[in-house]
């Protein structure tokens, strides 16, 4: 019965060094994950960037087509 109860300590030491030695190793893959999570984070507020501002051209083109229409339905009606 002790040598039992020894055997389970010793295999609880064994584990507890073993996810202490892991432990590193888990940091660094957490590491590696979260820098690629930056990378792509900073990825797509480029790429929002940039539809933000084909947003904004659109709308300006937008606003001139409704501009350019309006003249044009203006000087048809003075020709008439």
């Amino acid at each position: 019965m002790l040598l039992r109860q020894q055997l389970e300590v010793a295999q609880n030491e064994a584990r507890s060094e073993k996810t202490i030695l892991n432990i590193p190793e888990l940091f660094l893959d957490h590491m590696g994950k979260l820098e690629a999570m930056s990378r792509r984070v900073l990825m797509l507020e480029e790429e929002n960037k940039e539809l933000i501002n084909e947003c904004r051209y659109l709308k300006d083109r937008l606003y001139q087509c409704e501009m350019d229409r309006a003249e044009m339905e203006v000087s048809t009606q003075k020709g008439n």
